[in-house]
Formats: C-alpha cells, sequence, structure tokens
C-alpha cells in the first residue's frame, strides 16, 4: 500500500515537473513573441518616422527651390522695369534734346 502510494506521490511529481515544464515553455514562447512584436513595431515606427522625414526634407527643397526661382524672377522684372525706365528716359532726353535744338536754330536764325 506504501509502495503504492509512493508510486502515485511520485507520479504526481513528475506530471506536476512536466506540466510546470510545460507552462515555462509556454511563458517563454510568448515571451520570445512579445519581443519580436515590440521589435517590429520599433522598426515600424522608425521606417514611418525615416519617410516621414525624408518627406519633409524634399518638401523644404522643393520650397528652397520655389523660393529661389520667384527670387530670380523678381530680379528679373526689376532688371526689365529699369531697362524700360531707362528706355524712356533717353527717349525724353532725345526728344528735349531736339527741341533745344530748334529752339537754338530759331533763335539764332
Amino acid at each position: 500500500m506504501e509502495a503504492e502510494e509512493a508510486r502515485i506521490r511520485y507520479e504526481k511529481a513528475v506530471e506536476v515537473d512536466r506540466m510546470r515544464a510545460r507552462q515555462e515553455r509556454a511563458t517563454d514562447v510568448r515571451a520570445e513573441q512579445d519581443a519580436l512584436r515590440a521589435k517590429r513595431a520599433q522598426e515600424q515606427t522608425e521606417r514611418e518616422w525615416r519617410k516621414k522625414e525624408e518627406m519633409q526634407a524634399v518638401q523644404k527643397a522643393q520650397n528652397e527651390a520655389m523660393l529661389k526661382k520667384a527670387r530670380v524672377k523678381q530680379q528679373e522684372e526689376k532688371e526689365h522695369l529699369l531697362a524700360i525706365e531707362v528706355q524712356r528716359d533717353r527717349a525724353d532726353f532725345e526728344r528735349m534734346l531736339k527741341y533745344v535744338n530748334i529752339i537754338i536754330i530759331i533763335i539764332i536764325t
């Protein structure tokens, strides 16, 4: 009877050890899966951050190019307007010179 009880206690102890080992393996598997999920989530976050940074850099470069183009156009327009003004001033000067020459000729004659 005692031997039978000892055998039963032994079998129960073996079964408990087996269950404990199974639970530990399951816990380890879950921990590994959790770690893998966390790593993937971190990598995804980093990819999204890099993509956002890249998009911001592209946008900044586009804005700077647009501003540079606008400045060049503005400078060209300013030069064009100055050229028109110089041309008008020259035409006014030549017209005045013509009138002065006419007046001088009238005065001389």
